[in-house]
């Protein structure tokens, strides 16, 4: 809820131009039920500001088209000027977030989530970390979530992360032929000295609770290393 409301000044800010995906997790939809507050429509659209188009499509004084279609000649800058809108993205959303949380008080930490104070760093994203808050008093462990997959906040994990010298990453998704799941293989390109496992979990809504979040922490040593951990996964 909170992010959707901040995707609208992050994909019109005119360094961005870019649309913005707020990939909801449909476990939060099927299997849960969360309190959420919210805000006046007021207050929201006094937080998103106007909308102020560069080129409409209907303004008959400045006709402009559009497609996907760019020719040999103009294709590589065009898809520079993408990669520039998700490098600016970055920021802005670090100041989007920031504004919110000053506003409404809620997404503090800005691009990552932190919770916990434990020696084994769990990362994921989506519904799980409500599954892995259960256990922040109880076990030794940090829970660490991206509120951005693209652009990725490698700077802000990076340092996170570099303090811990166990890390969980968990993925409810993987690559084919991949050595790592997507998450996982960010996670890795980011150089850290920790020990990194990667677990895939929770596909087609296999159920993942607190038991067994516990034993991978529990059996972290006997978690592959060059290879994703399958949990749950049944015999044949």
């Amino acid at each position: 809820y909170d992010l959707s409301i901040c995707a609208f000044p992050i994909a019109e800010d005119p360094e961005v131009r870019t649309p913005t995906m707020i990939c909801m997790d449909c476990f939060l939809t099927t299997h849960s039920t969360v309190a959420v507050t919210l805000e006046t429509d007021k207050d929201i659209l006094k937080f998103i500001g106007p909308n102020k188009p560069i080129r409409p499509l209907l303004n008959l004084d400045n006709p402009a088209s559009y497609g996907e279609f760019a020719k040999p000649d103009t294709y590589q800058e065009f898809k520079y000027t993408q990669q520039l809108g998700h490098h600016n993205a970055l920021e802005k959303s670090k100041e989007i977030l920031a504004k919110f949380d000053k506003k409404f008080g809620r997404l503090s930490g800005g691009l990552v989530e932190t919770k916990g104070k434990g020696k084994v760093a769990i990362i994921c994203l989506g519904s799980i970390a409500g599954t892995i808050n259960k256990l922040i008093d109880s076990e030794d462990i940090t829970l660490i979530r991206p509120r951005l997959y693209r652009p990725f906040p490698a700077t802000e994990l990076k340092k996170q992360l570099e303090k811990f010298d166990r890390i969980i990453v968990l993925d409810r998704s993987s690559q084919c032929g991949a050595q790592y799941a997507p998450l996982c293989t960010e996670i890795k390109a980011l150089g850290l000295k920790g020990e990194i496992k990667n677990v895939v979990f929770g596909l087609g809504s296999r159920e993942t609770n607190t038991r067994d979040i516990k034993q991978l922490i529990d059996n972290y040593d006997t978690l592959p290393n060059d290879t994703p951990y399958w949990l749950n996964l049944r015999s044949k």
